[in-house]
């Protein structure tokens, strides 16, 4: 079940553990949204970066079947 769940919202996990850790450390639910807002912006900057890496590896490997 958990599997399943996990294969249709991807960032429930996430969600879970941002949650739970928090509270382990005794975080207050505003510093918790404080912290998902800056992993979230982190998460997309990084996934840019992967992005751009994959589409120039593309372009490199169309321009050498070019050749």
């Amino acid at each position: 079940m958990i599997g399943l769940i996990s294969l249709k919202n991807q960032s429930l996990p996430l969600m879970v553990s941002f949650f739970t850790l928090g509270c382990a450390r005794g975080f207050n639910k505003g510093e918790q949204n404080q912290f998902i807002s800056a992993a979230s912006i982190i998460l997309i900057i990084g996934a840019g970066g992967a992005f751009k890496n994959v589409l120039s590896c593309l372009l490199i490997i169309s321009a050498v079947l070019a050749l």
